[in-house]
């Protein structure tokens, strides 16, 4: 008798053990899966800063342009007029360039969701 009681302990104790165990690496997962969603947020809001930034270098190269484009105009001089529409045209490039870059990374992300 002594030695089912005994087992029954022992096998108490292991189920105690491995449901300690269980909580723990749920815990330990739960922490995981929170330190994730915040670097994911952190990484979010540097693109955006990093967008807002980009957008705002080129529209101010974009009115550089167009100002040197109009004073040279003003004052007759063709060099500065013809590198303000260059100053200008580099602008509107970078900015083409950098939306075709944003519509690749959607078109590149829905495919991700779509295997997922």
């Amino acid at each position: 008798m002594s030695s089912t009681i005994d087992r029954a302990k022992v096998k108490a104790r292991h189920e105690a053990h491995r449901a300690r165990g269980k909580a723990a690496h749920e815990a330990h997962r739960a922490r995981e899966k929170a330190a994730h969603e915040a670097h994911r947020a952190r990484e979010k809001a540097r693109h955006e800063v990093d967008r807002a930034k980009d957008a705002a270098r080129h529209e101010m190269d974009r009115a550089r342009g167009k100002a040197k484009e109009i004073a040279g105009r003003m004052t007759g001089d063709e060099r500065l007029e013809a590198e303000g529409r260059t100053d200008r045209f580099r602008a509107e490039l970078r900015k083409a360039w950098r939306g075709l870059g944003r519509r690749a990374r959607g078109v590149r992300d829905s495919f991700r969701k779509g295997r997922s």
